[in-house]
């Protein structure tokens, strides 16, 4: 172990040291673990897939806001999100911005001077690579061509997903136990900044964006669009090997509580009709949990089911579902009304 200043090197044997020397020093900027004594060609991430000892030390470094930023042969860097903003360079460029209380997003104008402006809001998946070292898996760009299909007076919100190893799923967490606030704060914001009335957001993400979409959809009563959300852990803790890293110290609640508390009050069933759109597939693993805490409980909603025979697993539902997602959204967003129903498309 050595240690310059702000800056620490150290071998993959010292990082069950990492807790100890964590806890008692918050002065550390950079940390730089090498792993050649491990002999594998792949991310620290990936290696703590299945290492337990090195799973601990990437929870570790996550719980103490630690995040891995680049891989240069078999040293992973890690940044603390103190020195973020110095270090990415969409944030350094101005591409995104970062509110003060450490939310990081883009917006995109409109196309046109809008008279009745609208706000697509949407929220990141995961990455095409889960195990990437870079700062870009918290922030995936989905649905690149959405503006095509939008309102042309529609502001377009991204937000990312800053914080555990591979994201917060947009959650509370104790090391940012006001993470949902501040992302409510900044929707909100952004809307009063721009003019933009409540009838006139929707909010939009998949898989784990879905997730988002579904829970401030919900929770600041606004419309949204949720493919394939995941609601529930239980699926990747029980055959996955816990691949998203959810199951440890990072987080304060489980989603299915989460998912639970926030529908305990029916404010599924309060919501205008036509303004929840939850579109998801009875071949992906995920509908057990969305059958468990949606459609089995409420009508008040659209909610489609896309039965492609494309759709093996999860990740094949959001590029399989496309065509609809894009009717919704844009049909929300030029305020044509919708009705409730359950309907099932290929």
């Amino acid at each position: 172990m050595e240690r310059t200043g702000n800056v620490l090197k150290l071998d993959s044997p010292e990082v069950r040291d990492l807790v100890e020397l964590l806890n008692s020093d918050s002065t550390l900027k950079y940390i730089h673990v090498d792993t050649a004594t491990m002999n594998l060609d792949q991310t620290f991430s990936r290696i703590a897939l299945t290492n337990e000892e090195m799973r601990q030390g990437l929870v570790t470094l996550a719980r103490h806001g630690y995040y891995s930023y680049v891989q240069r042969e078999t040293i992973t860097s890690f940044v603390h999100e103190s020195r973020v903003s110095a270090l990415w360079n969409p944030l350094k460029d101005g591409t995104y911005s970062k509110t003060d209380d450490g939310i990081v997003y883009s917006i995109e104008k409109p196309q046109q001077n809008p008279g009745r402006p609208r706000l697509l809001v949407l929220f990141s998946s995961m990455p095409p690579y889960l195990f990437t070292s870079s700062l870009s898996r918290y922030f995936t760009k989905n649905y690149n061509s959405i503006s095509k299909f939008s309102n042309k007076e529609t502001y377009v919100l991204r937000i990312a997903d800053l914080g555990g190893v591979i994201g917060n799923f947009y959650l509370d967490t104790l090391t940012h136990p006001n993470n949902s606030k501040n992302i409510e704060k900044l929707i909100t914001s952004i809307m009063k900044q721009y003019g933009i009335d409540a009838g006139d957001a929707v909010l939009l993400g998949s898989s784990k964006g879905g997730t988002g979409a579904t829970f401030y959809g919900v929770s600041l009563g606004l419309k949204f669009v949720a493919v394939d959300p995941i609601l529930s852990d239980e699926h990747y803790w029980n055959n996955h090997n816990d691949i998203h890293f959810t199951n440890n110290e990072i987080f304060s609640s489980k989603k299915s509580d989460i998912f639970s508390r926030l529908f305990a009050d029916d404010k599924l069933e309060k919501s205008p009709e036509g303004t929840q759109c939850v579109i998801y597939s009875s071949r992906s693993p995920q509908h057990k949990y969305i059958d468990e805490r949606i459609l089995s409980n409420t009508d008040n909603g659209i909610f489609i089911d896309v039965d492609n025979p494309d759709i093996h697993d999860h990740p094949d539902v959001s590029p399989n579902s496309i065509h609809v997602t894009t009717s919704i959204v844009s049909t929300m967003l030029a305020g044509i009304s919708l009705k409730n129903g359950r309907s099932v498309v290929k």
